[in-house]
């Protein structure tokens, strides 16, 4: 297999990733308050049913006319995936790279840049016990000279050798910074890991973005990696 040693040494970074950062609060309370004249004013305190998609509000409304908007979070869709609504409070520091790209992660998360040019991006620790972050990443391979759909099947295949445990939870075409690619979720319950993968081609150079964490910790911050994959632009 062409590139195996390659993909095998992703695979053992992907594998020894775990994340502790804290449990998602699914809670879900609102106060009411009787006004005189029999009008009502109900103030959502917390929300947890989300669809992922748009832009989701908590209310106040007064007699059943009168709406305020009063708190906003922002979710994203991912098809197959856990849903969670972390609040946009931070805004994303916007990077642009010689390569062509371009991609913004929130303030509140740590970048760091490794000598071969590739991103690490990290989220914010939650309790002093935790012990790994999720993470982005944004990998450029220069040496791939296949497509990025037959890269992504050559990494589910070498998953599959390795993880006997393996779920498959989506594989198909879609668009990544603007352009065709190819992704992959999937989850290795071993290995206590929960991943999403793009792969795509521009000028010659395969680059691969994923977001990962561990199975219970990776909807917590998911809305966040998603605001990075969502930003990860080519500009030629």
């Amino acid at each position: 297999m062409r590139h195996a040693g390659r993909l095998f040494s992703i695979l053992l970074s992907v594998v020894v990733l775990a994340a502790a950062c804290g449990d998602a609060d699914t809670s879900g309370d609102t106060t009411t308050t009787v006004i005189a004249g029999g009008d009502t004013t109900t103030t959502t305190v917390s929300q947890t049913d989300t669809t992922l998609a748009g832009t989701d509000t908590t209310t106040t409304t007064t007699g059943g006319t009168d709406t305020t908007t009063v708190a906003t979070t922002t979710t994203t869709t991912v098809a197959g995936s856990p849903t969670t609504t972390t609040p946009a409070e931070t805004p994303l520091l916007t990077v642009s790279d010689p390569r062509g790209f371009s991609f913004g992660y929130p303030a509140s998360w740590t970048m760091e840049q490794d000598t071969f040019g590739d991103y690490l991006m990290s989220s914010p620790f939650t309790s002093g016990s935790d012990l790994f972050a999720e993470s982005f990443e944004i990998y450029a391979d220069p040496f791939w000279d296949g497509t990025a759909d037959e890269y992504g099947e050559l990494w589910l295949e070498a998953l599959g050798l390795v993880h006997d445990d393996l779920v498959v939870i989506a594989e198909e075409s879609a668009d990544i910074g603007g352009l065709t690619g190819y992704i992959l979720e999937y989850q290795i319950p071993g290995g206590d890991t929960h991943t999403r993968e793009g792969y795509v081609m521009f000028d010659g150079v395969l680059y691969n973005v994923y977001y990962t964490g561990t199975i219970d910790e990776y909807p917590v911050w998911l809305a966040d990696g998603m605001r990075i994959w969502d930003s990860f632009s080519f500009s030629g």
